[in-house]
């Protein structure tokens, strides 16, 4: 059973999502909370697997203080719960300890899913690793990129995505990937063909000087 806590300021969203958590047989809600102070106070008691936290009450930043809190004394993941995605405040949330989001009126499948999601998934970006993507990212020609569109993508690459792509981190050229994981390079094509898109880079040693910059396969769970 994934134990659940719900934080916002705003009652009847608290209602909703602890309605959904609690409507699926594999997920529950251990506790509510409307101040972040409060969510510390019940995750430290309680201790859920999940917490859905508001990146915004008594506070612009009450949310994010609250999950660096968390993350500090708890085992729990907090998944930040927002009503639009704006690069400041959810890569503050991430360099809290946030792992992943969610939109304040997202379908109920979804939210479920993310839930799972998160409970299973011990291969999200650590906070030391988006602060490098952050400096790289603001210090690199590449100004225009996203911070929060490199981290959402890259931790969406398909498992066999993330293999082709630590090959080409380690300097392996196509015709090697092919023959390693016994496909064809033109499958390997398709997939640096995704890889690419995906992350927002135009060809593969662009990708990859900026990859190894933040050394990210050795900071990040693959």
């Amino acid at each position: 059973m994934i134990k659940c806590v719900v934080c916002d300021d705003i009652k009847t969203i608290r209602e909703h999502f602890a309605e959904v958590i609690n409507s699926q047989d594999d997920m529950t809600v251990t506790g509510m909370a409307s101040t972040g102070d409060e969510a510390v106070k019940i995750t430290q008691q309680t201790k859920p697997d999940i917490v859905i936290m508001d990146i915004q009450m008594d506070s612009s930043t009450d949310g994010i203080e609250a999950t660096e809190k968390i993350t500090d004394t708890t085992n729990s993941k907090v998944i930040m719960l927002t009503i639009h995605q704006s690069d400041e405040f959810m890569v503050d949330a991430y360099l809290a300890g946030a792992v992943e989001y969610l939109f304040k009126e997202v379908d109920n499948n979804i939210i479920c899913d993310t839930i799972r999601n998160v409970y299973k998934n011990d291969s999200f970006m650590s906070p030391r690793l988006v602060r490098k993507i952050k400096e790289q990212i603001c210090k690199s020609k590449r100004k225009e990129m996203s911070i929060m569109f490199f981290i959402n993508n890259f931790s969406k690459l398909t498992e066999m995505e993330r293999v082709v792509l630590k090959y080409l981190y380690n300097g392996k050229k196509r015709g090697q990937i092919a023959q390693s994981e016994f496909i064809s390079q033109e499958t390997v094509k398709t997939h640096v063909r995704h890889i690419l898109r995906k992350l927002g880079f135009t060809n593969v040693n662009e990708m990859v000087a900026f990859l190894r910059s933040i050394q990210i396969f050795e900071d990040y769970n693959l």
